[in-house]
């Protein structure tokens, strides 16, 4: 038997996929806006640390356990902490700098962890 065109039950199938298709588009889309946010409060995080490690190596900032002014250029504003630890070596120092923000009501945290050295 030759048939031609499709049946009822082949339409419906082929609808269904159309359908899931385009529910699952409309959800990336939705979702693209919020990562890219994401992407950019990481981003400056990231700077933060980075220009802020620099001025501790440089002198900047003294060596003291607290937190650092830091001008946010993005949305969120970033929380910087820097934290100190003698090493046991004579004018080594640990630092750990701690960048903290909220994007959409979610905490995002980016550590950087190093060793300082100040001769006496």
């Amino acid at each position: 038997m030759n048939q031609r065109g499709i049946t009822y039950i082949e339409s419906i199938a082929g609808l269904a996929m159309v359908g899931i298709l385009a529910l699952a588009a409309s959800s990336m889309t939705a979702i693209h806006p919020v990562a890219s946010e994401r992407l950019a409060a990481q981003h400056e995080m990231l700077a933060a640390l980075d220009t802020t490690l620099e001025r501790v190596r440089a002198g900047a900032i003294p060596l003291v356990s607290g937190e650092v002014q830091w001008r946010s250029t993005g949305t969120s504003p970033i929380r910087l902490v820097v934290e100190i630890r003698q090493a046991d070596l004579d004018g080594l120092t640990w630092v750990r700098l701690v960048a903290r923000t909220r994007v959409r009501g979610q905490s995002l945290e980016r550590a950087l962890t190093t060793a300082v050295w100040r001769p006496s």
